[in-house]
């Protein structure tokens, strides 16, 4: 049979192929086309790359593409949505730091390294499409890890470890912003200064942190 200009034929007569096989093709093939995508994104830029240039370097046809991706902004769509809570192994080495200002900084760190897996072209261009049409990448903190940020701040004001004594969520949303001028300046300039350091540094004065429980990263 005939589907999407694709023609699927079916063995009957062979265990080996059925439902489980194709799918897993597919996603074979889904992935293939995403890697070969975000390398070329990398290397030239994301509106330097045109479907064919992806078709060509992946070994596919349009067809295929089409089938996986209706668009080129497709392939970068999962970056649209914001970083996910933690997993249970990085929360429990949060449980762990010695200071609630450390922890903090861990869930934001967390949030930091899913824009670094980006890179700088990837980002400019997510920030793009929410300059076209929001897609609420950077609205307030999702709510997962509002739920776990609010506690820690809310204790550290109490040790006086921040001293900025204005409202948890309120430090919080302008904590996020800030994280997003900081990184959108970071795309402007290609990446030209480390960009966990320049968020802590923010971070410290926004929020007022003790000088004994600040730190330096590496």
């Amino acid at each position: 049979m005939r589907l999407l200009g694709l023609s699927i034929i079916i063995l009957y007569d062979n265990k080996d192929w059925g439902c489980e096989n194709l799918m897993s093709m597919n996603s074979q093939t889904k992935e293939q086309i995403l890697e070969t995508a975000y390398k070329l994104f990398r290397e030239k830029g994301y509106n330097n790359v045109s479907i064919s240039d992806i078709c060509n370097a992946a070994g596919i046809s349009a067809t295929t593409f089409y089938y996986h991706y209706p668009t080129k902004e497709g392939l970068i769509s999962k970056f649209f949505e914001q970083p996910p809570a933690v997993s249970i192994e990085m929360f429990e080495r949060i449980l762990a730091a010695e200071t609630c200002w450390r922890q903090i900084w861990m869930l934001t760190e967390s949030a930091l390294e899913h824009n670094l897996a980006m890179g700088v072209e990837i980002q400019k261009q997510v920030i793009e499409s929410n300059l076209n049409n929001n897609k609420g990448t950077f609205d307030s903190l999702n709510e997962k890890l509002m739920s776990l940020t609010i506690p820690l701040v809310t204790k550290a004001q109490q040790s006086g470890e921040i001293r900025n004594h204005n409202k948890p969520v309120d430090l919080i949303n302008t904590g996020w912003q800030t994280l997003f001028g900081i990184l959108t300046y970071w795309c402007i300039t290609k990446g030209s200064f480390d960009l966990k350091k320049t968020v802590l540094q923010s971070q410290e004065i926004l929020f007022d942190v003790r000088p004994d429980v600040r730190f330096e990263i590496e």
